[in-house]
């Protein structure tokens, strides 16, 4: 079984986009334009234009949102842990005649002497390294974002890490059975996919860590960021009680 993140993630992401194929990413890139224009931050003119601008995707994994940022005219650059993940996205800008900068660093090591406009991390990927380790994601951040420019990312609810129970999800396509098992272990979200094709069966283990208002509220005003939105995901509902998640916005001050 693989069990380290970074080697989970490269087993699974030939797989990925099966499971992700019903995701409606178009919304979600909208979501992000809304985001970008109703905090209204350099790089941006009103309206949500975004053609040169810089912008910096955190965990791309396969590229979904990359390359809608590609397409609407920005400049993308796209960092990744795993090898494997970067070459499927690789592959689907080629198909898609769309270029982007992809750079393979583990999210808490990665900064350069570039300034971005906009920063974000989607699917929840901030919750994959342990809390204690945000605050060195936040200061590099802060050091490559434009004054006034966001740093916007997707997280489980915290409360979703409470207590015990399992969950189980069986995605069946052909020629590959996913199966997926979730479990909560001490303060982790367990998650084991099993994936069974005609030549091979792979099991797969992530865990996923807790990360509370208070903790963004800390590690960003030592980091030289400040909190702008906590909202339900998908939405500017700061009562965040519909959704399993938070779209937590950080500004550069």
């Amino acid at each position: 079984m693989q069990t380290d993140t970074k080697g989970a993630f490269d087993s699974f992401a030939p797989y990925y986009q099966l499971l992700t194929d019903e995701v409606d990413y178009e919304r979600w890139f909208d979501y992000l334009n809304k985001i970008r224009s109703y905090h209204t931050f350099s790089g941006f003119s009103e309206g949500g234009d975004i053609k040169n601008a810089e912008i910096l995707d955190v965990a791309c994994g396969t590229g979904e949102l990359t390359g809608m940022f590609a397409a609407a005219g920005a400049r993308v650059t796209g960092v990744d842990f795993s090898p494997e993940m970067l070459t499927v996205c690789e592959g689907n800008l080629r198909e898609k005649k769309l270029k982007c900068r992809l750079l393979l660093s583990d999210m808490r090591d990665f900064k350069e002497n570039r300034l971005y406009d906009f920063a974000y991390c989607a699917c929840d990927g901030m919750n994959y390294i342990p809390a204690k380790d945000t605050q060195r994601v936040f200061e590099n951040l802060s050091g490559m974002l434009k004054k006034g420019s966001v740093f916007t990312f997707d997280i489980i609810k915290p409360s979703n890490f409470d207590g015990g129970g399992n969950a189980l999800e069986v995605f069946d396509y052909k020629d590959c059975l996913l199966t997926i098992r979730r479990h909560k272990k001490d303060d982790m979200l367990v998650t084991n996919l099993e994936v069974k094709t005609p030549s091979e069966t792979k099991n797969i283990l992530t865990r996923q860590y807790p990360l509370s208002k208070e903790q963004i509220l800390h590690y960003s005003k030592e980091s030289g960021l400040a909190l702008a939105g906590w909202y339900d995901f998908m939405s500017f509902d700061e009562k965040d009680t519909q959704t399993d998640k938070i779209q937590v916005v950080l500004i550069k001050s």
